[in-house]
C-alpha cells in the first residue's frame, strides 16, 4: 500500500507509466494540472504549486529510492515527479492565461531536459534522489530564464495571444432601453486594459490597451474625456484621454505620490482621487483650470473612491480608519466638516450619488458575499436591494435614478453587466464575460453622438 502510495506520488499520478516518452507525457500531464488550478479554478499560485511539487515529490523520491528502488539506482523512466519539479519552475515567470507563454515553458523545459548540456548533465550523476531531481531542477532554471528574457525582450510575447476581450450582449426584448455607454476595466492576461461599450448598438471597442496596467476608468460627464489610471511610468498615475482613446495628458506634473480612483466634478472643472504611499492615502483634487492641486483629507489612513456630488458640495468616499470594516463617509468640502452614514463591520464600499444627491447606492460585505444597497441621506434610511446570488459591486444611478447598473460576479466565476429597473424591482443581464470586470463608468452619450460631434468639430468652417 505504501508502495502504490509513493509510486503514485513518483511517477505523476502514474502519468510516468506511459510505454512512451513518459517523460514529455508527465511534464504534459504536469501542465493540464497546473492549468486547472491556477489558471481555471484559480485556487493556487504559480509558485505555492512549485513549492507543493517540489516537497512533495522529493520527500516521495528519497522514501521510494531508499526503501524500493535502491538509493543509489539509476533514474528509472516511470519517476516523472522531477519532470513535474522542473516544469513547474518557468511555470512561475509566466502570464497563468497565456497559452503561448505556457507552451514555451513546456518546450523550452523539455530541451533542456533532454538535452542535458555541460552543468545539468554533471548533475545528473549525484546519487540518489538528489541525481534524478537536480538536472531537472536546473534544466526547470534555464528555462525560466528564457520564458523572463523572452517577456523581457519580446513584446508580443509579454502581451501574449489573447488581446481580445470574449463577452456577449444578452438583451432581450424585455430589457428596458438605455440610452448611453460605459467605459469598464477587464483583466486580460494578467493586465488591467480599458474598453468602452455601447450597449444600445451592441458594440465595443478597446480604449486602452498594452503591455501596461490601465485601470480605473471614469468619465466626464460630456463623455469627451476619460480618466484612467496606468502604471506605464512605473507608479500609477492619473491620466485624461479623449473619448477615442487617441490622446493622452498626465493630470499632475509634480506630484510623487501614487494616485487611483479618479471621479470627475458635474462641470468637468475639477477630478477627486486617492493618493498616498506606504499602504496609506489621501483625498487629493486637481483643479484642470489651472492644475493647481488641494489635499482634501488628512486621515493618516486607506481611502478609497472618492466621489463629487452632482452639485461639487460634498464627497463621498470609502474609509477603514474606525476598523473592523470599511465604512462610508462624506466629506463637506466648504464646511470641511465630515458625517459617516454607513459604519460597522459589515464593510461598506464604492458608494455613488444619485442625481439629486440625496441618495448613495453601494456594495455591503466582503470578498464574494457583497450586496447592494441604497441609502436616503435625509431620512438615514438604508434599504437592501435584492440581487441574484453572488457578488454585486460597482453599482451606479443611471437616467435620472431610474435606473441602477451594477457588475455581478456569479458563483460560477462568471461576470455579467447587470441592469436594475428601481421601479419593477426587476434586474436584467446586459452582457456577460468569463474575464473579470470591475470599475464601470456609465455616461449618457452613444458612441454614434461622439462620432457625430466628432465629425462635425473636424469639418473645416466654410467663410
Amino acid at each position: 500500500m505504501k508502495r502504490m502510495f509513493l509510486l503514485g506520488i513518483v511517477s505523476g499520478f502514474f502519468s510516468g507509466l506511459f510505454p512512451k516518452a513518459p517523460g514529455t507525457v508527465g511534464s504534459i500531464v504536469c501542465v493540464a494540472l497546473w492549468w486547472v488550478l491556477v489558471n481555471y479554478l484559480g485556487c493556487i499560485s504559480p509558485f505555492c504549486f512549485f513549492l507543493c511539487v517540489t516537497t512533495f515529490g522529493f520527500a516521495a523520491t528519497f522514501l521510494f529510492m531508499k526503501f524500493f528502488n535502491g538509493e543509489n539506482s539509476k533514474d528509472p523512466q516511470f519517476i516523472v515527479i522531477d519532470e513535474w519539479i522542473g516544469v513547474s519552475i518557468p511555470l512561475c515567470f509566466v502570464v497563468p492565461d497565456s497559452l503561448i507563454q505556457v507552451l514555451a515553458a513546456l518546450i523550452l523545459f523539455r530541451i533542456f531536459d533532454i538535452s542535458k548540456p555541460w552543468l545539468i548533465k554533471k548533475a545528473e550523476q549525484l546519487p540518489g534522489a538528489a541525481g534524478i531531481i537536480a538536472d531537472d531542477f536546473l534544466g526547470g532554471i534555464a528555462a525560466a530564464l528564457i520564458v523572463y528574457l523572452l517577456t523581457i525582450f519580446v513584446p508580443n510575447f509579454a502581451i501574449a495571444e489573447e488581446q481580445t476581450w470574449k463577452h456577449e450582449f444578452i438583451t432581450d426584448q424585455n430589457t428596458p432601453q438605455i440610452h448611453g455607454m460605459f467605459a469598464i476595466e477587464v483583466l486580460l492576461n494578467g493586465k488591467k486594459q480599458i474598453y468602452r461599450v455601447d450597449p444600445t448598438f451592441k458594440k465595443s471597442s478597446p480604449l486602452k490597451i498594452g503591455s501596461s496596467n490601465y485601470s480605473f476608468p471614469a468619465w466626464s460627464s460630456d463623455g469627451g474625456k476619460l480618466a484612467y489610471v496606468s502604471d506605464e511610468s512605473g507608479q500609477k498615475k492619473i491620466y485624461i484621454t479623449d473619448w477615442l482613446g487617441s490622446e493622452e495628458t498626465l493630470l499632475n506634473q509634480n506630484n510623487d505620490l501614487a494616485e487611483d480612483a479618479p471621479s470627475w466634478s458635474a462641470d468637468n472643472k475639477k477630478i477627486v482621487y486617492t493618493a498616498g504611499e506606504n499602504g496609506k492615502n489621501e483625498i487629493y483634487m486637481t483643479d484642470l483650470s489651472d492644475k493647481s492641486l488641494t489635499q482634501i483629507s488628512q486621515f493618516n489612513s486607506r481611502v478609497l473612491t472618492p466621489r463629487f456630488s452632482h452639485d461639487s458640495s460634498r464627497i463621498a468616499y470609502s474609509t477603514d480608519r474606525f476598523w473592523p470594516g470599511w465604512d462610508i463617509c462624506i466629506w463637506n468640502i466648504n464646511g470641511r466638516i465630515e458625517t459617516c452614514p454607513l459604519t460597522g463591520k459589515n464593510s461598506f464600499s464604492r458608494p455613488f450619488w444619485s442625481a439629486d444627491d440625496e441618495k448613495l447606492i453601494f456594495s455591503n460585505g466582503q470578498q464574494d458575499e457583497m450586496e447592494l444597497g441604497l441609502i436616503k441621506l435625509k431620512e438615514n434610511i438604508s434599504l437592501h436591494i435584492p440581487a441574484n446570488i453572488g457578488r454585486k459591486y460597482d453599482a451606479s444611478f443611471i437616467k435620472d435614478d431610474k435606473f441602477i447598473i451594477y457588475l455581478l460576479k456569479s458563483n460560477n466565476q462568471n461576470y455579467k453587466v447587470m441592469l436594475y429597473d428601481i421601479n419593477q424591482k426587476k434586474h436584467f443581464p446586459i452582457l456577460q464575460t468569463s474575464q473579470e470586470i470591475q470599475h464601470l463608468s456609465w455616461v449618457d452619450h452613444t458612441t454614434l453622438e461622439l462620432e457625430a460631434k466628432h465629425a462635425k468639430d473636424q469639418k473645416p468652417s466654410q467663410n
